[in-house]
């Protein structure tokens, strides 16, 4: 129950809203990324009759504004937690023992004490989304990251999940 809760919460979040909020902040806090995408969108559709899901997705730089907003401003409000499995496991060369208590309470102020005996993992997005280790210049907005254009060609996009990874990416994406 409480694995399920954590996920209606995290997934029923105004991840969509937060998103848009964090674009629109970054593209008029960078007028030219603005002006780049503008001239995308305004290239390709003569009118507003043209823009419909098809087209809009043959567009490369304006999924990239959305996937470095996702980067730089990550919309979900937690990161779901993983639980160890059976026998433990080795992560970044580290190994992670099954059913190690910790003091106190492991999700959080607000989150309920655990009921039974359980290694959780995470990792941040934010902390990981900005790190010089994974991506050049992590605070700076730019889009061309993801289209794998000079100096960003090695930066690891693979990092950068918003909405988990495998069977338990959010269905909402697919």
């Amino acid at each position: 129950m409480d694995s399920n809760v954590t996920g209606l919460f995290i997934a029923g979040s105004e991840t969509t809203a937060t998103l848009l909020a964090g674009v629109t902040y970054l593209l008029c806090s960078n007028p030219d990324v603005l002006e780049k995408l503008n001239r995308e969108v305004r290239s390709t559709f003569k009118s507003e009759g043209e823009i419909d899901l098809m087209a809009v997705g043959k567009l490369p730089y304006l999924p990239a504004c959305l996937e470095e907003a996702m980067r730089m401003y990550p919309p979900a409000p937690d990161v779901m937690p993983r639980e160890v499995p059976r026998g433990g496991t080795t992560i970044t060369n580290i190994f992670v023992p099954e059913n190690v208590s910790l003091p106190g309470r492991l999700h959080g102020p607000r989150s309920p004490p655990l009921t039974r005996l359980q290694t959780v993992v995470r990792v941040y997005h934010y902390a990981i989304n900005h790190m010089e280790k994974y991506f050049v210049d992590p605070h700076g907005y730019h889009p061309e990251r993801f289209l794998k254009q000079k100096p960003f060609e090695n930066d690891r996009l693979d990092a950068l999940q918003p909405f988990n990874v495998g069977k338990r990416d959010c269905i909402g994406r697919t």
